[in-house]
């Protein structure tokens, strides 16, 4: 085993230690595809209530009313640092490597920073008809003989938190609902104040697996000066600067757990290679992994993996607090009734979602992603609306979180597995802090998932209709700002288009459960029972085209025969004949050139069996494979065949 250390000491988080656990750089607890980190979001809207008027003889009245809202969000997100992270890279005597970390302060805080501003405005105003002057009184116009209108903005999150702080003065302890200092949304909503729902962390990894932190916020009632006998009391505890608060309160919590999955290591084993090492093991603040390769040569850069949940209850307890001559006072809450369990509603969670930071290590700087990758599509799907489709433009846009302070660049990009045609650069000026192109893929193969040939390839099928890409973008590095991570990675989906088939004339028989038309029953001896089913059925076939694609009007396609074992069938006599008049028998399998038609324009085919064999009381299951090959995929239909050789 060859010999091998390294150490360094260096921080791991979302942001590094002069950021104080900026959530705007934490990882983002519902993540929007392509983008790495929380950031900003904001929404705004405006509209009329009414614009009416209202005439009576010479009088009429004419009244407007209007709203608008705007609200700023940060998050919700995770943010989380392990300061002065001592990390050890070694070979153990079992093989491969291994990774110490030593994490001995370790911060989290999650939740988010929000501000809403809500406002209005009404107008009235009266008019009478009269003569437009005195002399021309046989001249009438409006005259407008009153106007008044009126306009509002309020900061509902400052109202709702003086509101809290009223019932409660300490409505903002533990800063777990409090005012944020630093403004960080102010310009989004029209200078008000925003505020800050966080939790911070309350354990530690090692030799626990996981940090957790709960936002809580608290609605409390105060029924002391509901009750008489409790107000008297209160009054004689003003005397010594005392308060008394008593009553039931509501808890909004957003509780939120992150897991250490993996630590990837760059450099470790040559001067670019990628490395991962997980199997992790905990100490007491410590963790340590392992993996099959050995460390070589000194790390270049040290990732992070982890994976994070966040869930939302609603409970109600009880509070008290008491306080006395300004050094006294106790204040506490009872353990929550989970209100939604109680009720029967389904608790809210949000899925678990992955995550990575990196730290390079000759700097100790904490690498900010500063890209995002995002695509939208001219048309989703249904049901997903994440997946691209073939034949359907998208925009992908390469988005950095401010402008480009660099010379003007190019934004490199690759696609795995690679696609014919698809951008590998894009040109980004000085001043711009966006790239962007417009794409439409094809149909495309899709992995077999043969363990045995993992690169293998088919033609998709509707029960496997996806291909995966991976896509990344990069920007050469900024000197000027060192610690910028100028590349991301994002996985998009494409959902490939699928030939089809339905039974069309014949007798209808099992069939698959994505295709209830794809089955007929064949009789190969039609003189022996049943004798309402024929040894023949005709089905029709088209394919989802695009819209505006033109069809094809030959392809090369594949049919093949397959027993209720899936194996290849060749001891059979079946006729497949299309409307162009392509016909082969299926021994198992046969070529053929034939057209594609659209949806709109479907062609038929027959299959015959031909080939008669003894009675038997019941009936065999065969398979009909078409595979249209990668850019129309493969389909397939199933024949019941009774007394068939």
């Amino acid at each position: 085993m060859q010999q091998f250390q390294q150490q360094f000491t260096i921080p791991i988080g979302t942001s590094g230690p002069s950021d104080n656990l900026d959530l705007a750089k934490g990882l983002p607890l519902s993540p929007k595809l392509g983008v790495s980190r929380a950031g900003i979001s904001t929404s705004g809207y405006s509209d009329d209530f009414f614009n009416s008027g209202i005439t009576i003889l010479f009088s009429r009245v004419k009244s407007s009313a209007y709203y608008e809202f705007i609200m700023g969000l940060l998050g919700p997100s995770v943010a989380f640092t392990f300061q002065e992270a001592q990390v050890t890279l070694s070979n153990p005597p079992s093989g491969g490597g291994q990774v110490d970390v030593q994490i001995p302060q370790q911060d989290m805080r999650a939740g988010m920073q929000i501000g809403m501003v809500f406002g209005g405005g009404v107008f009235v105003t009266e008019q009478l008809y009269l003569p437009s002057s005195w002399h021309s009184p046989w001249k009438f116009t409006w005259h407008s003989v009153f106007q008044g209108s009126i306009g509002f903005e309020i900061d509902f999150l400052a109202l709702f938190f003086e509101l809290i702080t009223f019932l409660l003065d300490q409505g903002a302890e533990d800063e777990l609902f409090s005012k944020d200092t630093a403004n960080t949304l102010n310009s989004f909503v029209k200078g008000r104040e925003t505020f800050n729902f966080l939790g911070y962390v309350n354990n530690n990894i090692g030799p626990g697996k996981y940090l957790s932190a709960t936002a809580k916020m608290d609605f409390p009632m105060n029924l002391v000066d509901f009750e008489p006998a409790l107000a008297g009391f209160v009054k004689l505890l003003e005397k010594v600067s005392g308060d008394l608060q008593f009553g039931p309160a509501l808890n909004l919590l957003m509780p939120v757990n992150l897991n250490l999955d993996k630590f990837t290591v760059v450099g470790g084993q040559g001067s670019k290679s990628t490395a991962d090492y997980g199997s992790l093991t905990y100490g007491d603040y410590s963790v340590t992994a392992t993996g099959p390769k050995a460390f070589s040569a000194s790390a270049t850069k040290f990732t992070t993996q982890v994976s994070y949940s966040a869930g939302f209850s609603i409970g109600l307890s009880c509070y008290f607090y008491i306080s006395a001559c300004k050094i006294f006072s106790v204040s506490l809450y009872t353990p929550s009734l989970d209100l939604l369990t109680g009720l029967g509603i389904p608790v809210p969670t949000t899925p678990t979602v992955d995550g990575s930071v990196s730290t390079e290590i000759d700097t100790g700087c904490v690498l900010i992603p500063d890209l995002s990758l995002v695509f939208t599509s001219a048309q989703t799907d249904p049901d997903d609306k994440s997946l691209l489709l073939p034949g359907v433009p998208f925009l992908a846009e390469v988005i950095l979180q401010g402008a480009w302070t660099g010379p003007d660049t190019t934004v490199q990009i690759t696609i795995d597995p690679p696609v014919d045609g698809f951008p590998t650069s894009l040109p980004l000026p000085h001043g711009n802090s966006e790239a962007e192109f417009v794409f439409t893929f094809g149909n495309q193969c899709v992995y077999s998932g043969d363990p045995d040939h993992p690169g293998a390839k088919q033609s998709p099928s509707f029960t496997s209709p996806y291909q995966s890409f991976s896509i990344t973008a990069t920007i050469p590095p900024d000197p000027a700002q060192p610690c910028l991570d100028l590349e991301t990675t994002i996985a998009v989906k494409l959902k490939n288009s699928v030939i089809a088939v339905k039974l069309l004339s014949g007798t209808a028989g099992d069939a698959p459960v994505w295709n209830e038309f794809g089955g007929a029953q064949l009789n190969a001896d039609p003189s022996l029972s049943p004798q309402d089913v024929t040894n023949h059925a005709q089905f029709e076939y088209y394919f989802p085209y695009p819209s505006g694609a033109p069809p094809v009007s030959s392809a090369p396609v594949t049919v093949t025969l397959y027993d209720e074992q899936r194996n290849l069938h060749a001891g059979s006599n079946v006729r497949i004949t299309f409307d162009s008049g392509a016909s082969a028998v299926l021994s198992p399998s046969a070529q053929l050139s034939i057209a594609i038609p659209p949806t709109s324009a479907t062609q038929t085919f027959r299959i015959e069996w031909l080939s008669p064999g003894p009675h038997y009381n019941f009936s065999n299951r065969f398979y009909v494979v078409i595979d249209a090959g990668c850019g129309f995929g493969q389909t397939e239909f199933w024949l019941s065949v009774w007394n068939a050789s």
